[in-house]
């Protein structure tokens, strides 16, 4: 669903964009600009059929959703292009590997921290490391990476025997854990 969102909402930028109606003003002026049209039309038809006079008059209405549709079915190619474009050069990706394993090694070491933290203060450093991973994970590629960061699909729930960790531990470290899968998932696409 947030992909359809993002295309459409792409494409109603493109369309203000190519109409340069990006402004309040500039919309205001093209209604007007239709009206003035639509009226000349409906006294300038000679036909008596109002059918006719109807078409004249809807006419000049019909630019906006034109263009829109037709901008709303080039997005996907877009923005296919536009991700190809983000993940194009082999720096960038390198560069991106590197960051993605700078946070995965710090994901690994508040894992091993599990066993020494509890509590709230272990819940704070998890919602430090895990809110750094995915606003990083949104500005560099987008949010339906920074989601799937977050995501359990596809893991099986197993849990960590450590005779001196609390359930909560144990819960967190498996969690941890996870999140370190995915950004090793993330690193293995930019390979």
């Amino acid at each position: 669903m947030e992909y359809w969102r993002r295309v459409i909402s792409y494409a109603w930028q493109s369309t203000r964009k190519t109409l340069r109606i990006e402004t309040g003003m500039a919309i205001t002026v093209l209604v007007a600009v239709q009206l003035v049209i639509a009226a000349v039309g409906w006294f300038l038809a000679k036909d008596e059929n109002l059918a006719t006079r109807f078409g004249t008059v809807i006419a000049p209405f019909l630019l906006v959703p034109c263009v829109f549709v037709y901008e709303f079915f080039a997005t996907p190619g877009r923005l296919g292009a536009e991700m190809q474009s983000k993940l194009a050069t082999p720096e960038k990706r390198k560069a991106d590997r590197e960051a993605l394993a700078e946070l995965s090694e710090r994901g690994t070491l508040l894992r091993k921290r599990c066993t020494e933290l509890d509590g709230d203060d272990l819940d704070k450093e998890v919602r430090v490391w895990v809110d750094e991973v995915f606003g990083f994970l949104k500005d560099r590629f987008d949010k339906s990476h920074a989601t799937r960061f977050l995501s359990e699909a596809g893991f099986l729930t197993v849990d960590f025997v450590h005779p001196s960790m609390t359930k909560h531990q144990r819960d967190m470290a498996l969690w941890i854990e996870h999140r370190i899968t995915r950004l090793h998932e993330m690193m293995d696409r930019l390979s």
